[in-house]
C-alpha cells in the first residue's frame, strides 16, 4: 500500500516536471534564461549578501541558493516547477480524473503558445512571484479541502513570495481584504435574506389567519 501510494505521488511529480519543461519553451528556444537590467542587482545582492536600496534580498538570495552558485537554468527551472504546480493543483480540482493528463499538458502548452507565460517564467526576475500569489490565494480559498501537505506547501511559497518584492505585501493585503469584505458581505446579506424570508414567511401566517 505505502509503496502504491510513493509510486503515485512520483508520477504526479513527473507529469509536474514535464509540464515545468512545457513552460520553459522560450528559454529553451533562447537557449538561456531571459535577464533584465535589473537581474544584475538581484543576482549580485544575494550572491555578496547585501541589501539593495530600492527592492528586498529575498529573491537575489533564492537565486544563489536554486542556482546551487552554477547555472540560472535552475532557477528559471523551479520557477516553471512552482507554476505548473500550481496549475495541477488548480486543474486537479476542475477536471475529472479520466483524461487530466491530455488536458494538463495540453493547457499548459496552449498558454504557452498563446500567452506570455513562458516567457515570464523564463525570465530571471520576481515578477512571475506575483502570479504565484494571486494563484496560491484562489486556491486556498476556493479548495479547502486540500491536504496538510499541500497547504503547507503553498502557505510557504505564500511567504516566499511577499517576500520577493516590496509590492507583494500591499498586494496580498488588497487581496485579504477584497475576501474579507466579500465573506463579510455574505454572511451580511444571506442573514438579511433570511430576515425577508422570515417576514414573508409572517405575513403569510397573518394573512392566512385574517382570511380564516
Amino acid at each position: 500500500m505505502k509503496n502504491l501510494h510513493f509510486q503515485k505521488r512520483l508520477t504526479v511529480f513527473g507529469i509536474i516536471v514535464l509540464g515545468s519543461i512545457i513552460l520553459l519553451r522560450l528559454a529553451c528556444y533562447n537557449s538561456y534564461p531571459f535577464v533584465y537590467p535589473d537581474t544584475g542587482t538581484y543576482i549580485r545582492s544575494g550572491f555578496e549578501v547585501f541589501v539593495p536600496i530600492d527592492r528586498p534580498i529575498f529573491y537575489g538570495l533564492f537565486v544563489r541558493i536554486v542556482s546551487f552558485s552554477t547555472s540560472l537554468w535552475n532557477v528559471v527551472f523551479v520557477q516553471s516547477f512552482i507554476l505548473a504546480y500550481l496549475v495541477y493543483l488548480i486543474l486537479k480540482e476542475f477536471i475529472g480524473s479520466t483524461y487530466f493528463n491530455f488536458y494538463y499538458f495540453f493547457i499548459l502548452t496552449f498558454l504557452c503558445l498563446t500567452t506570455g507565460v513562458s516567457f515570464n517564467v523564463s525570465m530571471i526576475t520576481p515578477d512571475i512571484f506575483t502570479s504565484f500569489l494571486f494563484l496560491i490565494v484562489f486556491i486556498l480559498y476556493a479548495m479547502p479541502d486540500l491536504n496538510i501537505f499541500h497547504k503547507f506547501i503553498l502557505w510557504v511559497l505564500f511567504i516566499a513570495s511577499i517576500l520577493t518584492h516590496h509590492s507583494h505585501l500591499l498586494i496580498s493585503i488588497f487581496i485579504f481584504g477584497f475576501f474579507l469584505v466579500s465573506i463579510i458581505s455574505k454572511i451580511y446579506f444571506k442573514n438579511l435574506f433570511q430576515k425577508f424570508i422570515s417576514k414573508i414567511y409572517f405575513i403569510q401566517k397573518l394573512l392566512l389567519l385574517i382570511l380564516i
